[in-house]
């Protein structure tokens, strides 16, 4: 391992730790009742159900992927890779060593929600300032089987 990637390592290794030690902060038991499935949405391709009632205010996750550098976004977003990508706090970076954005391209079931209007949002990401860093909370009461 040469440049960059070198210095990144011990960086990419001490996120990797918080985010593994945030353990129950990070992952809820609700989302193994979560699943990915064709939306009703038009246009939407795929979307995230739940299999059971979710209350409003439940936590239900932490928005997960590959954390990345300010450039290496720009290098992704400039491929257009940018559908998956999360911006964290800045607050969140002195925790992350400085990686600032969230790649969810190959992240969890929360990277695979649609984007709906506000009056249609059923949760909303909550960014804070350390792991988990991008929680996952229900706006409302969600029903079994609907969208999350």
């Amino acid at each position: 391992m040469t440049g960059p990637r070198k210095r990144l390592a011990p960086l990419l290794a001490a996120v990797l730790l918080e985010v593994l030690a945030a353990g129950p902060r990070g992952q809820s038991s609700l989302e193994q009742d979560l699943e990915v499935r064709t939306s009703r949405m038009p246009h939407a391709g795929n979307g995230v159900f739940t299999t059971v009632a979710i209350p409003k205010g439940a936590y239900l996750g932490a928005y997960g992927g590959e954390f990345i550098t300010e450039e290496e976004f720009l290098r992704r977003a400039g491929q257009g890779r940018w559908q998956y990508m999360m911006g964290l706090v800045e607050c969140a970076k002195p925790h992350t060593g400085g990686l600032e954005t969230i790649d969810g391209v190959n992240g969890n079931v929360f990277t695979r929600m649609n984007y709906a209007p506000p009056d249609l949002q059923n949760v909303k990401f909550e960014k804070v300032c350390e792991a988990p860093f991008v929680k996952v909370v229900a706006l409302r009461d969600i029903a079994a089987g609907d969208r999350v």
